[in-house]
């Protein structure tokens, strides 16, 4: 899969089409990986959907790096976009949401997480999360009865859809700056193969 670099900002790379997806990333406290895992050799990062036991792509983790894509024949459980009421919507997309990113050591067959991309490890007040939209929509405005606001364009193929929490609103709206990967190490799943659908370790 040919990536054409683009979004050099936010450490993401994209290719036409759209489907096709590359997400580099860079470690804040990989120390944490090492405490969890022995040593980053052997670990990969996936990006999972638990919701539909799924992996949409993995990686080696090299040092504090990956380099995760995404083939363009993933096949996707895509699901009507919910939202509140209130926003406006140009079109009536149906989505995959890729909503954890994990780590797994093959040697020990353990998975830590979650790997959040976010502003700060424990009190986050923007995070940045992948969705995959079947088409175009713009959705625009304020939700009845809610602090809660979107101000969010997908297009057909992935998009990252940064959320920010400013304690007074929620808004939901295009990824537009770089934030660091973070290995907040509150969920350890030993035996991962034993406890995990088996659609979690076939590759892409």
């Amino acid at each position: 899969m040919k990536l054409l670099p683009v979004f050099v900002a936010l450490g993401l790379a994209f290719a036409p089409p759209a489907s096709a997806l590359g997400i580099q990333g860079q470690l804040a406290n990989p120390a944490v990986v090492s405490r969890l895992m022995g040593s980053s050799s052997g670990v990969y990062v996936f990006l999972t959907s638990v919701a539909s036991g799924t992996v949409a792509g993995l990686a080696p983790l090299t040092g504090d790096h990956f380099y995760l894509q995404v083939p363009d024949t993933q096949p996707r459980r895509l699901a009507a976009l919910e939202i509140c009421d209130g926003p406006t919507l140009s079109a009536h997309p149906r989505v995959y949401q890729a909503e954890t990113m994990l780590l797994y050591s093959k040697a020990l067959n353990r998975v830590v997480g979650p790997l959040i991309q976010a502003d700060d490890p424990a009190n986050p007040s923007r995070t940045v999360r992948w969705m995959y939209s079947d088409r175009a929509a713009a959705i625009q405005g304020q939700c009845r009865g809610l602090s809660t606001r979107y101000d969010l364009t997908l297009r057909q193929g992935w998009n990252a859809v940064m959320t920010v929490n400013d304690d007074a609103r929620l808004t939901y709206s295009n990824a537009r700056q770089r934030l660091p990967y973070w290995v907040q190490g509150n969920l350890t799943l030993n035996n991962a193969r034993s406890v995990l659908p088996a659609g979690f370790f076939n590759s892409p």
